[in-house]
């Protein structure tokens, strides 16, 4: 369900920043990260779509989340902890004493590679 949601934010995202609707074409120059030399945009546009491409995920996230699963906040410090690290996305459970975290990984060039260094990153955190 979780990659379905994704995925449909991923083609939003994309749709959203070529205006059209995108062709599979498309989405193959987005993911690989051509974007810049397909339509000609500065690395500041590039970190405002991985931006709006993470919160796009992060909030169909959210929406997917039921109320019995627990109280979901965004962006936020875990309460009760010393801990200063925002997590995207915590879901506490109160009844069963757990906290969930969810953070947002959107790598957009060298795929494989961003993705294995990303999650690196998130696990040191």
């Amino acid at each position: 369900m979780v990659r379905n949601i994704a995925e449909s934010a991923m083609w939003d995202v994309i749709k959203k920043r070529i205006a059209k609707t995108p062709s599979n074409q498309d989405v193959t120059t987005y993911l690989s990260g051509l974007l810049e030399d397909e339509f000609g945009r500065d690395l500041q546009a590039h970190s405002r779509a991985w931006q709006l491409q993470h919160n796009d995920i992060q909030d169909h996230l959210v929406r997917a989340i039921l109320p019995p699963v627990g109280k979901v906040v965004m962006n936020s410090s875990i309460s009760r902890t010393d801990s200063q690290l925002q997590p995207d996305i915590i879901i506490t459970n109160e009844d069963q004493k757990k906290i969930m975290m969810v953070d947002v990984t959107v790598p957009f060039k060298d795929r494989t590679l961003a993705f294995h260094n990303a999650h690196v990153q998130k696990v040191e955190k």
